[in-house]
């Protein structure tokens, strides 16, 4: 955390998935732009949130959208896969022809640049091992700065849960292409999730 349609616009680009998935959904925060401070400082005094289920927020320039899927796998399984997705985006992110590590501070944070069909997109990625998290914060991106959230948690019954968390910010004077956050997220989140139960 899918026959590939989709547009080249960065992240969660929709998977297609003949498969039909209910979960729960709530929006949530935003983000700012490029800096070198590590992505906890850019996010600081950063938080605004409205709840709901299986919808998306886009308030004004503001596209955001949350998405859940239970997992039949281990988190443990579902963490291998989000360790691999830093470094070779290409198996979890569509469109994307080439990656470059910038910079890599140990396993756990590093500075990627992927290039896609239309243009390059620059990360600063951060996992969280306590908490099952990885932070793919835009430091460079054509039309919005902000980041995504990838987070495995696990209920009172043991089942395990991927959810992944748009927050994104229109940057002044862009003409983003039309996005619906909310589509593009869930069909990542299956992708994922399909590669985990060992079904792609």
């Amino acid at each position: 955390m899918e026959s590939h349609q989709y547009r080249s616009l960065w992240i969660p680009q929709p998977f297609q998935s003949n498969r039909t998935h209910n979960s729960d959904t709530s929006c949530g925060l935003l983000l700012q732009s490029r800096a070198s401070r590590p992505p906890h400082k850019l996010l600081r005094g950063l938080n605004w949130s409205v709840d709901g289920r299986n919808s998306a927020c886009t308030r004004g320039s503001m596209p955001e959208a949350r998405h859940s899927e239970v997992v039949d796998a281990t988190p443990e399984a579902v963490w291998a896969l989000l360790m691999d997705k830093m470094e070779n985006p290409s198996k979890y992110v569509p469109g994307v022809q080439e990656c470059r590590i910038l910079r890599k501070d140990g396993p756990y944070s590093m500075l990627r640049r992927m290039k896609t069909g239309d243009f390059e997109v620059e990360e600063e990625i951060v996992a969280d091992v306590e908490h099952r998290s990885v932070d793919f914060v835009l430091v460079d991106h054509p039309f919005y700065t902000g980041k995504v959230t990838n987070v495995i948690t696990v209920g009172p019954k043991d089942e395990t849960t991927l959810t992944f968390h748009l927050q994104w910010v229109e940057k002044e004077g862009a003409k983003a292409p039309p996005l619906d956050p909310q589509e593009a997220v869930r069909k990542a989140v299956v992708h994922t999730k399909e590669l985990a139960e060992g079904k792609q």
